[in-house]
């Protein structure tokens, strides 16, 4: 079986036409060829010896091998992937390959997106380029079922933080479901009605008690449509209750999640929403309005740990706070109290 099939798991070649356009593909790939049986190599012929994936048994397949891991890098916790990145670099050497052309991202030129349930990491991507973003925001919406309703939130919310150097256009409905994982919409009482007489239809009869107090959530919901905390309180428990009757085993084959039935991003409030939200690097999101108007406090704090403002008009100050580093953002809500839009 070809290996780029086999051991890369790109069945359509799609990732390996990616690589073709960003960097030259040298002779001796073109003319090599891509068979090989993987169960016939030892563990020690792959960069990745777990997963049996990146085979180094040859100069052209570990040359592949390290393009395909540049992009897949964003997938493996930073110390793991360190480990792997170093046996290929290893494996390139001994086969005498040119230094990569691909655009490589220094540690702290990284974004790191986190999945959180419960307040701990599930796991942490580190993203280094607009390829991987993209493909952490894919990763994101096929693994919707696979992940709850924290993590999908939190991992949305880091996602959307990225600085615009790390960020591409994403296609169809990718955009406006990040948008809706991290919880930035609002809904209408009947939209968040809907969400929750859904899921009664599906457990009535097999948890009559359940169904019963999902029927009383509706009866209580009048009102809740325009409270972002509440809608997140309301998804969040959508979500366990999908989680309880198996339902998010459907999420993306007809069953929406949570956050796709209770908020309803609209082009006009998205646009609005834009011009009035501040993402932090924390992923916290403060109202431009309210930054504003304690403008000499956010003054005073920058003079302080920083030894002057950095900024001369209220434009220049939000992308300022936005451009700030985790620590330096934690430390502006700590000095200068901020509602944090969407709690």
């Amino acid at each position: 079986m070809d290996v780029l099939q086999e051991v890369f798991k790109d069945r359509s070649y799609r990732k390996f036409f990616r690589i073709a356009k960003e960097t030259e593909i040298p002779g001796f790939v073109k003319e090599a060829s891509l068979e090989i049986d993987a169960d016939q190599l030892g563990p020690d012929a792959f960069g990745d010896p777990a997963k049996r994936t990146y085979p180094l048994n040859n100069r052209s397949n570990t040359w592949v091998s390290r393009e395909y891991f540049e992009r897949e890098r964003c997938q493996y916790p930073p110390p793991l992937a360190t480990v792997i990145g170093r046996r290929i670099e290893k494996a390139a050497s001994f086969w005498k390959l040119e230094p990569s052309r691909t655009t490589k991202a220094s540690p702290q030129e990284y974004h790191t997106v986190r999945a959180e349930h419960a307040g701990k990491p599930a796991f942490t991507l580190s993203i280094g380029s607009p390829t991987q973003w993209k493909e952490a925001a894919e990763r994101l919406y096929s693994s919707r079922s696979q992940m709850t309703y924290d993590m999908r939130r939190s991992m949305a919310r880091d996602l959307l933080a990225a600085p615009d150097r790390f960020r591409c256009a994403l296609e169809g409905d990718l955009q406006e479901y990040l948008e809706k994982a991290a919880g930035l919409g609002c809904s209408t009482d009947g939209r968040v009605m809907q969400a929750v007489l859904a899921r009664v239809v599906h457990v009535h009869r097999t948890h009559p008690d359940l169904s019963g107090k999902l029927v009383k959530a509706a009866e209580d919901i009048k009102g809740m449509a325009g409270d972002p905390g509440m809608l997140h309180k309301l998804a969040r428990a959508l979500d366990m209750v999908d989680r309880a009757v198996e339902l998010h085993r459907y999420y993306g084959h007809g069953h929406p999640t949570p956050e796709e039935s209770v908020f309803a991003v609209t082009e006009k409030l998205a646009s609005q929403f834009c011009k009035e939200a501040v993402r932090l690097s924390t992923g916290d999101v403060v109202s431009a309005s309210e930054l504003l108007a304690k403008k000499a406090q956010v003054g005073e704090f920058f003079r302080n740990y920083f030894g002057e403002v950095p900024y001369k008009s209220d434009a220049e100050l939000t992308q300022v706070v936005s451009s700030l580093p985790r620590d330096g953002a934690s430390a502006l809500l700590s000095t200068v109290p901020m509602t944090i839009m969407g709690r």
